[in-house]
């Protein structure tokens, strides 16, 4: 996220960030004592995007999820 900090953990807030390619994705998800992370690179192809998630932020229900 650029331009600013991560507001205060939420727990079970979840922040999802691809890198360009999407052959990398880091999840940040929100605990009582702060933020867990978790960082996943393909070793070949590519994460497909559902298209609600183009824009640069987007907030989704559980059944999206």
């Amino acid at each position: 996220m650029r331009g600013g900090l991560l507001p205060s953990p939420v727990p079970g807030d979840l922040f999802i960030f691809f890198n360009k390619r999407r052959g990398q994705v880091k999840l940040l998800i929100g605990d009582i004592e702060g933020y867990l992370i978790f960082h996943e690179r393909l070793g070949k192809g590519r994460l497909e995007i559902p298209a609600f998630l183009k824009e640069p932020e987007a907030v989704i229900s559980d059944d999206q999820l």
